[in-house]
Formats: structure tokens, C-alpha cells, sequence
């Protein structure tokens, strides 16, 4: 999975970083809905079992280590069904809110983040409106506010 902050070029090639989701929509002025289509954001589920491999798994094998390093041993804490239980309870309570951070607030990749932001005439970098700004000879228009070139739909 690639965010969207990590390769937004525009027009010209220069980079720049990417607008957060509740920016483009809360400076668009519309509902959410209107700008933001199902699939632009990244998955919730992908998240969760993102958030699983990436950060919980690794937490959880580093205190471990960490135990082990002092001199403590998994089985002379003895780890019950309890234990096991609040690791379950702390997997999915953290990754749900990481699923739903995920799904709410990060563009799934940046070209729907570009496409969804020059369709409704913002700046995909930093929400600027430049529908009304005309094209350079190039056929870019280019943002008074960052000095991102992009190409509008329409």
C-alpha cells in the first residue's frame, strides 16, 4: 500500500506534499461525500491487518525481548486465557481506531488524490481553489498559493 504524501508529483514533475483529506473537503465546502468517492481513501480492513503486522505484532515481540533481557520469561509470568483475551481486546481496539484514522483521514493513492482535487478545482497539495485561475501556455494551472502545476478535467 503507497500514501499518498509519499509520491505526489505534479504536472512538471516537482513534488509536493498532499493535501489530508478532511483539508480538500473542508475547504471545497461541501459535504464529504462530494469530493471524497468510495475507494479514495485508504481501506479500513487493509489498515487493521496493517496496523496488526506492521506495529502490534512487533510491540508485542519487543516486550518479549525486552523480558527476556531483564531475566523474565513468558511462562514464569504465566500467560493466561485472561492475558490472551486483553492482547485480543488491545489488537482489535487499536487497530479499529487505526483502520478508522486511516480510512477517514489518507488518500489511498495519489493519483485518486489528484484526480478527485482537480475534478472539483483544488489544489491537490494544498487546497487551494484554482478552477478560476487560467491555464498557462502548457496547459497547466499553476497555484498562486504552493506553485503546484496541475492539469484540470473539464
Amino acid at each position: 500500500m503507497m500514501f499518498a504524501w509519499q509520491k505526489l508529483v505534479d504536472a512538471r514533475g516537482a513534488r509536493h506534499r498532499c493535501c489530508p483529506v478532511h483539508k480538500a473537503y473542508r475547504a471545497y465546502g461541501k459535504s464529504r461525500s462530494d469530493i471524497i468517492w468510495r475507494g479514495n481513501t485508504c481501506s479500513f480492513w487493509l489498515s487493521l491487518l496493517g496496523f496488526s503486522f506492521l506495529i502490534y505484532v512487533p510491540a508485542l515481540a519487543l516486550t518479549r525481548l525486552l523480558l527476556l533481557s531483564i531475566g523474565l520469561s513468558m511462562n514464569g509470568l504465566k500467560v493466561s486465557t485472561d492475558d490472551a483475551g486483553r492482547l485480543l481486546f488491545g489488537w482489535l481496539f487499536f487497530g479499529l481506531l487505526f483502520g478508522l484514522f486511516l480510512n477517514r483521514y489518507a488518500w489511498k493513492n495519489p493519483q485518486r488524490a489528484v484526480l478527485a482535487m482537480t475534478q472539483v478545482g483544488l489544489c491537490p497539495s494544498c487546497a487551494y481553489r484554482i478552477d478560476e485561475i487560467g491555464p498557462e501556455p502548457d496547459g497547466c494551472t499553476v497555484c498562486p498559493e504552493c506553485g503546484g502545476a496541475w492539469r484540470l478535467d473539464g
